[in-house]
């Protein structure tokens, strides 16, 4: 009895919560459906930046990639950031994460 007692309880806590294959450098966020037709779930993301320049006065754009529970790229968009927000970057990403999950109305993890 105490065997099958075990194992229904490794099984439930098996099945209860799937495991998200991580993409390297993820922000995980929380599951928000990017496309209602294909049922395409954002578990996590990830975002490049690129424009950035050393005029003050023009922002940068980002290329962000969105990624399933398994890891897979389900979309993909580009996210302009302004350059009051680059201004304040310095040597922490945390400024541009809250940027980007802002804009896609998305919640960090």
């Amino acid at each position: 009895m105490k065997k099958i007692l075990f194992v229904a309880l490794c099984f439930i806590a098996l099945s209860s919560k799937a495991q998200i294959d991580t993409v390297k450098g993820a922000i995980l966020v929380q599951p928000l459906v990017v496309n209602a037709l294909q049922k395409d779930t954002v578990y996590q993301l990830t975002w490049t930046a690129f424009g950035l320049t050393r005029d003050t006065g023009v922002g940068c754009n980002t290329y962000v990639q969105f990624y399933d529970r398994k890891g897979n790229a389900i979309h993909q968009a580009n996210c302009p950031i302004p350059w009051d927000t680059v201004k304040y970057w310095g040597t922490d990403d945390a400024i541009i994460d809250k940027y980007i999950l802002f804009k896609f109305g998305l919640t960090k993890k």
